[in-house]
C-alpha cells in the first residue's frame, strides 16, 4: 500500500487510515468525541427531563418547570396527533388579516416580540466602519438551501435537500 506524501494531500495523509475504518452514523453529520458528548449530553439531558416529568427528580431553578411542561407537551404525540394545526390557526389567522404595509408596519414589533415570523429579518449588529457604533439591519428571509445555485432546475443535489426539508417540516 502506498502511503500518501503529506505534501501532496494533507488531509488524506493525516486521515487516511481513519477514514478507512471510521463509521459515521446515518443520522449525525460526524464522528468524534465532541460528536460522542454532544450526544450523551442529550442522552442525559433526555434523561433528566424524563424524570422531572414524571416527579422522579425535583429543582430549585425556577424556569424548570415552565421547560418541563414544554417537554410534557412534546412527548404528548397523541395529543399533538389530535390537536393537528388547530392550535396555531389564530397565530396564522393573525398574520394573513394583515391588509397592507402600514398595517405590517403597526404590527411588527409585537409581532417580532411574539416570535411570528416575518417577511424579513431585523436586528442590530456592530457598524462595519466604525466597532464602537451599532447599526440597525434589515435582512431578506433566510432561505432552506445554502445559496441560489441549489434551487437552480436540474440540480439533483438541490432536489434532494429540498425533499429531505419538506420530509422534516412534515414531522415537525
Amino acid at each position: 500500500m502506498e502511503k500518501i506524501r503529506i505534501q501532496d494531500d494533507l488531509y488524506e495523509a493525516v486521515n487516511g487510515e481513519w477514514l478507512k475504518t471510521a463509521v459515521i452514523p446515518s443520522d449525525r453529520p460526524t464522528a468524534g468525541g465532541f460528536s460522542e458528548l454532544d450526544q450523551n449530553v442529550e442522552k442525559l439531558l433526555m434523561e433528566d427531563f424524563k424524570n422531572f416529568a414524571e416527579g422522579k427528580k425535583t429543582t430549585d431553578i425556577d424556569k424548570m418547570s415552565d421547560a418541563v411542561e414544554l417537554y410534557k407537551k412534546y412527548i404528548d404525540i397523541d395529543k399533538r396527533n389530535k390537536d393537528g394545526i388547530n392550535p396555531v390557526l389564530p397565530l396564522l389567522n393573525r398574520i394573513k388579516n394583515i391588509k397592507d404595509v402600514n398595517e405590517l408596519n403597526a404590527n411588527a414589533l409585537d409581532l417580532d416580540l411574539s416570535n411570528m415570523p416575518l417577511p424579513f429579518n431585523f436586528g442590530v449588529t456592530a457598524d462595519m466602519n466604525d466597532a464602537t457604533k451599532n447599526s440597525f439591519i434589515v435582512l431578506g428571509p433566510s432561505i432552506i438551501l445554502p445559496d441560489t445555485s441549489y434551487y437552480q432546475e436540474g440540480n439533483q443535489a438541490g432536489a434532494q435537500l429540498l425533499q429531505v426539508w419538506q420530509n422534516m417540516a412534515a414531522q415537525a
